[in-house]
């Protein structure tokens, strides 16, 4: 940031130099805040700005910012990402402070991709500015600098991992279908290909975006892939049964036999052999070596008698009991299901009357002025959602060290605070679920007999 103190100069020939560092405490800072910043600064600190003899101050400090981008999966993972940064004061004016840019979006990017040695998942494309005023309804404009950046993912890690093995299994399945359907139980190859696709699943599923604005094609396409599967099973299920099924189920149609086992067997490269199942011929003899057993029939349909619930009413009680206990273990724990944290900040604006502060403004040249908060008596309002001490954090959000004073003695504090509270959820319809939270402001010490905020 650089920025000009008109009251701060010296004549460089007399003083013997041009420019000095001085420490960044004693100088007013311009308040700029960046509206995405969502976590704690965790950069070195710098303590000094740079100085020059006509009152050019330049201060340069690093700044790790992390912020919320709103991300677009649809194409993933072969998609291109657009964020932004909004630069703009907190509390000060856009007829106060007019922020202008330093460098050309163009030399912004340059710089940026000569010092990006490590570029990660990310690429970085373009970086483009946009200058603004900020128009609030009752509110004073503030200036504002956008920087909008393009990244675009890196793909490849995600296509070795994820898309390939999908079209390795999905191909294997495909020509299962030429297996001699006499020598394998290729229902159960298939099975297990199914099974083998749903574990690399979840292994997967970590490389998988978690949320966005669209559900992506990628998961579109592993749906896919598993209902190509799953009605591979069952095809294979259907004319295993057509093929080899019980002599005591009624005969097929012969269109349906034509239709099943002479056409849609040369669309899958399927022979007829000798010996081959597809014979009518030999179908008894199929039949024969392996035998299907029907529920209900010998020792099943004793164990089908034996799975028949209990009428004991002793064991009904106890079961009731122990449905009643789960519910009032669910209702204990029901409050102590929170919550998500909120990882933006909000915007608290605080005014109040000091009787004893005030001046004309037309002797003095201003009507307002800006001056540190710590000079003044503050109003102690807190948020109760905030006050259980479980879950109390820090307050992350950038600090602002200045209050605006009119001449007429009013107050107004603009300060952003990020909030990180609780709130008790409904999950009954998750994932179709609505929640709603709240956020009580008052004073912790005052009643309602003092000043009114």
């Amino acid at each position: 940031m650089i920025w000009r103190n008109q009251f701060l100069s010296w004549d460089p020939v007399e003083c013997g130099t041009s420019s000095i560092t001085l420490p960044r405490t004693m100088f007013w800072l311009p308040d700029i805040v960046i509206d995405e910043f969502v976590d704690e600064n965790n950069a070195p600190e710098t303590f000094y700005v740079h100085v020059s003899h006509t009152g050019q101050i330049k201060d340069y400090m690093p700044l790790e910012v992390v912020s919320s981008c709103s991300l677009d999966i649809y194409r993933f993972p072969f998609d291109t990402q657009n964020c932004s940064y909004t630069f703009n004061s907190w509390i000060h004016h856009s007829d106060e402070i007019k922020l202008t840019l330093g460098h050309t979006a163009e030399e912004m990017l340059n710089a940026s991709k000569a010092v990006m040695i490590t570029k990660g998942e990310w690429e970085l494309l373009s970086v483009s500015t946009y200058e603004h005023e900020l128009v609030n309804v009752g509110v004073a404009s503030r200036h504002q600098i956008t920087y909008f950046i393009a990244l675009r993912r890196q793909p490849t890690m995600y296509v070795v991992n994820l898309l390939l093995p999908s079209f390795f299994l999905i191909t294997v399945d495909l020509f299962s279908f030429v297996l001699p359907p006499q020598n394998v139980d290729r229902s159960a190859f298939k099975m297990t290909l199914i099974l083998g696709y749903t574990v690399f699943l979840l292994l997967m599923n970590e490389l998988l975006p978690v949320t966005g604005n669209t559900i992506p094609l990628i998961n579109v396409f592993f749906s896919l892939c598993l209902a190509l599967m799953v009605g591979s099973l069952l095809e294979t299920i259907l004319i295993t049964n057509m093929m080899c099924g019980s002599i005591r189920d009624l005969p097929l149609p012969n269109w349906l036999r034509v239709l099943f086992l002479k056409y849609f067997a040369r669309l899958v490269c399927m022979r007829n052999r000798s010996g081959n199942c597809a014979s009518t011929q030999s179908q008894a003899s199929c039949v024969e070596a392996a035998p299907v057993p029907c529920k209900g029939e010998g020792h099943l349909g004793t164990r089908e008698a034996d799975d028949s619930p209990t009428t004991d009413p002793s064991l009904l009680e106890l079961k009731r009991l122990g449905e009643e206990l789960q519910v009032i273990q669910r209702h204990l724990e029901k409050p102590d299901t929170v919550d998500q944290n909120a990882e933006d900040w909000i915007h608290i604006g605080l005014k109040w009357q000091i009787e004893f502060l005030s001046w004309d403004p037309v002797e003095c040249g201003t009507s307002s002025i800006t001056l540190p908060r710590k000079m003044f008596w503050l109003p102690d309002v807190i948020i109760d959602e905030l006050s259980v001490p479980l879950v109390v954090d820090e307050n992350n959000a950038p600090e602002t060290f200045y209050v605006s004073v009119s001449h007429t003695g009013e107050v107004a504090d603009s300060m952003p605070v990020e909030v990180v509270s609780s709130c008790t959820l409904d999950i009954y319809e998750f994932p179709f679920d609505s929640q709603n939270c709240s956020y009580t402001f008052r004073s912790w010490i005052h009643n309602g007999e003092g000043p009114n905020f």
